[in-house]
């Protein structure tokens, strides 16, 4: 098995190789960094964006097409789960009835709209912002505005986080929310002379974007980082790894990187994770360690440190021993994030029985949600070649198994067969006791075995 190990960034996927190995369990790597409006949109999880989007250019609302609240959130089960992870004490229905006061926006009504939404959540102004969070982490291209209308909500109750990501969003623009960069800069430059972290945080990362102030930049996420910003520190120890904007200098990269995820930034975690197991940007193999720093990560939900994880765990490297009922765990919560490379290996230990019971049903559904439609990139293509097996697997099975060798004849055997099947007669006065028989059946000194 090979002892490569993931490594993806938060900002996406850039130069993945892939490599399969015996028994074709995939391993991938890959670099990157923070960045801007990054989010994980689930396909197919929300309703088409020409609807959403139409619903809120038209005004009046009485002339707005029906929509409800279930179809901009996610389902109950994993709004409680959201609930349960960030110790929201507004119940679910509190937080459908947040998201109906947006839907039910009309011109105005700020002021009516505000209290409405404030009273749902029982004036819990932050619960107003975690929502609106995972509105945009899950559903940035469709249902961005609802999130903006919910940051506004905050932001008029001097929730300075809410106005940070109401800016940001400003700044980046979505669709449903046009781009304002003007207003969007102002204000985190605002906010980052109050010392907010997040705001200097992503003013800098703006700054970078935009090739300008990199002096500036540097400065803002120094500040943020010692407010306590650990993804800043993360920018850094990027920027220093690349020589963008500063020189390049691998030993304060390593630094930067070690300080963020002492700081507990799951990133930066899973990125020293890496370090320490594959001996990279001047850290020794130390593979027990990276198991810790992957743990770290997996614990904040990264799919990329579960995925490791369940790769350590498959091969034994950094941990006591294989241990294939964690591996199928770890890539079973990284699968449920949609993390293609762990779709595909837990659908192979489900196709060859490894660990688990077989299960056919099981692995097919694991490929097929790694293929996306008129896509052809490379977990499509391994998704493609695994359901072949599959399917390869299952015709194999489904052949009827030939007829059994026949233990009995219906006719009788001729007399020369008989004789040929039957050892040669002893001569007269059998043989002497000292005569060797050789194993087809003859003796050196005669025919036929040697008597006691």
């Amino acid at each position: 098995m090979s002892s490569r190990i993931t490594r993806y960034g938060r900002a996406g996927l850039q130069g993945v190789t892939t490599r399969l190995s015996s028994p074709q369990y995939l391993v991938a790597r890959s670099d990157g960094g923070m960045g801007l409006g990054k989010s994980r949109t689930r396909p197919g999880s929300c309703p088409p964006q020409e609807r959403l989007l139409q619903y809120f250019s038209t005004s009046p609302v009485t002339q707005r097409p029906a929509l409800t609240s279930k179809a901009i959130l996610p389902s109950d089960p994993v709004i409680e789960s959201f609930r349960k992870q960030f110790q929201l004490k507004t119940p679910v229905k509190g937080i459908h009835a947040m998201v109906t006061h947006c839907l039910e926006l009309g011109s105005g009504q700020t002021q009516a709209f505000d209290q409405n939404v404030l009273t749902a959540c029982n004036a819990r102004v932050h619960e107003i912002r975690l929502v609106a969070n995972m509105i945009l982490q899950l559903y940035r291209d469709t249902h961005a505005p609802v999130a903006q209308q919910l940051y506004g909500v905050a932001h008029r109750a001097k929730d300075d986080a809410a106005s940070v990501s109401l800016a940001t969003l400003l700044l980046t623009g979505a669709p449903g929310v046009p781009k304002n960069t003007k207003e969007g800069e102002a204000s985190l430059r605002s906010l980052s002379r109050k010392g907010h972290p997040a705001a200097q945080a992503n003013l800098a990362t703006y700054l970078i974007q935009e090739n300008r102030e990199l002096k500036s930049a540097v400065e803002l996420l120094e500040l943020s980082g010692r407010g306590g910003f650990g993804a800043s520190y993360a920018e850094l120890a990027r920027m220093y790894k690349k020589g963008m904007g500063v020189e390049k200098n691998e030993e304060k990269s390593i630094q930067y990187f070690t300080l963020a995820a002492d700081m507990g930034h799951g990133p930066s975690q899973f990125l020293l994770g890496n370090a320490l197991f594959n001996g990279t940007d001047g850290k020794k193999v130390n593979k027990a360690k990276a198991v810790h720093y992957y743990e770290e990560a997996a614990k904040q939900g990264l799919p990329e440190a579960q995925f490791n994880l369940g790769q350590c765990y498959l091969t034994g490297q950094g941990v006591r021993a294989v241990d294939l009922d964690r591996a199928h765990a770890y890539w079973s919560m990284s699968a449920s994030q949609g993390f293609p490379i762990a779709l595909l290996n837990l659908g192979k230990m489900h196709m060859e029985g490894r660990g688990v019971p077989k299960d056919l049903e099981k692995a097919r559904e694991c490929f097929s949600q790694v293929l996306s439609p008129g896509k052809q990139d490379v977990w499509s293509v391994h998704a493609k070649a695994l359901l072949q097996q599959l399917e390869a697997s299952e015709a194999k099975s489904s052949k009827p198994p030939p007829p059994p060798m026949s233990t009995s004849t219906s006719r009788q055997p001729e007399e020369g067969e008989l004789r040929q099947r039957l050892p040669p007669p002893p001569p007269k006065g059998g043989f002497s006791p000292h005569e060797k028989t050789s194993p087809g059946g003859s003796s050196e000194g005669g025919g036929g075995c040697a008597m006691d």
